[in-house]
């Protein structure tokens, strides 16, 4: 009898093993934890432009299905839709997320825009237009961001050989302060490639055929003061390679520069990246490596000289979401990480930001299963927005 109590014992221990590895392995792979979700937003002209959280882990999504319009939808912590606002032909032409900057301001959503023109909007709580401004007439196709209590937009003109940089600076309140014209004899391929950062300015490029082996480039960044004079320029070779990808310009005055490793021809898509830390005088503090196959990284600056990268996860295992999310501190050591989205990896991601206690992101997604295994699912093409505790 003691024998046969011992070997049920043993046999349900087994049987609660299984099933509780079974069900982590549900929860790594398959599913959200409670308090995260994932929506979508079908449809092959969708797209999204920036998002910003409000009050109470609610968050505003904006996006759009044209050139002219933009819907505001109000989102709650768990992910459920509390009200969708659309605006029709108010906001001029819009690229890209670029060019849509949401921020909360006096209790109020304000939405900054350059298209044809640089423009100020700003929205209630419930989502309704209250007022709107034009800053700028006629010119736009700044790149925006916010720092304190300005906005800076920077637009490039490449006249071959070097580059004039128009930077504007304007309040909260939509008021233009200055206009700073910056001209340097390096080209500077766009916008996307100038920072603005504690009042200096960023500028980043490619020189070819200008490293030691005379086949490698030359990746640098030129620092500048606000009246437009160079401070310093750091450089660091890429190889035939290797190819320049991303910056960033993080609050403490450090530099990342990500580099694309490729096998051998840059025609295919990267292995790689080198993540290439300088401090403000530009000596390297480290260059890490990270395995993310795919030419669709994703990396953003957070709070506390944090970094986020969203990309192809390194590892093809079956059963796994094939995209990963990873949070790094000042030091470039991993804090954080997840796999995210389908089992194919058919994710693009665009901003990342951090909350309260959370992360948000979103991007387009070909993927049926794994996160994105929802009702609304098209089979094609699909915006969605995804929310991980932290």
């Amino acid at each position: 009898m003691k024998k046969q109590l011992l070997l049920f014992v043993l046999c349900s221990l087994f049987l609660v093993s299984c099933e509780k590895n079974d069900l982590d392995l549900i929860v790594t792979n398959s599913t959200l934890a409670p308090n995260e979700f994932a929506l979508l937003f079908p449809g092959e002209t969708v797209f999204g432009l920036n998002h910003v959280e409000v009050n109470n882990g609610e968050t505003v999504f904006l996006h759009t299905n044209s050139f002219d319009n933009v819907t505001l939808t109000l989102i709650d912590d768990s992910g459920r839709i509390i009200w969708t606002k659309e605006h029709h032909n108010i906001l001029g032409y819009i690229a890209s997320h670029i060019s849509a900057f949401p921020f909360l301001h006096n209790n109020k959503i304000i939405v900054f825009t350059t298209g044809s023109g640089l423009h100020r909007y700003e929205f209630d709580l419930n989502g309704e237009l209250l007022n709107s401004k034009t800053i700028i007439a006629n010119d736009g196709g700044y790149r925006l961001s916010k720092e304190g209590g300005v906005v800076h937009g920077v637009k490039t003109i490449v006249i071959n050989p070097g580059t004039d940089t128009r930077i504007i600076k304007v309040s909260l309140e939509g008021d233009l302060i200055e206009t700073i014209n910056v001209s340097t004899s390096s080209n500077i391929s766009s916008e996307n490639w100038v920072k603005i950062k504690n009042d200096r300015i960023y500028m980043f490029g490619r020189s070819l055929n200008q490293g030691p082996d005379l086949s490698d480039d030359i990746y640098f960044c030129e620092v500048f003061d606000r009246l437009g004079n160079l401070i310093t320029r750091i450089e660091t070779p890429t190889p035939a390679n290797q190819l320049p990808h991303t910056q960033l310009v993080l609050n403490n005055g450090n530099i990342l520069i990500a580099v694309a490793n490729y096998t051998s021809d840059i025609s295919n898509n990267p292995n790689s990246y080198d993540l290439r830390l300088f401090d403000p005088q530009g000596a390297l503090i480290r260059n890490l490596t990270f395995e993310s196959p795919g030419d669709n990284l994703q990396l953003r600056e957070l709070p506390n000289y944090k970094i986020a990268i969203a990309g192809k996860e390194k590892s093809s295992s079956s059963g796994m979401k094939q995209s990963q999310f990873v949070v790094l501190n000042s030091s470039l050591d991993e804090m954080y990480r997840r796999n995210i989205g389908s089992f194919d990896g058919n994710e693009t991601f665009y901003i990342l930001k951090e909350y309260l206690n959370s992360y948000h992101m979103y991007g387009f997604t070909s993927g049926t299963d794994g996160d994105f295994d929802l009702p609304n699912n098209s089979s094609t093409r699909d915006l969605f927005y995804l929310k991980l505790d932290k």
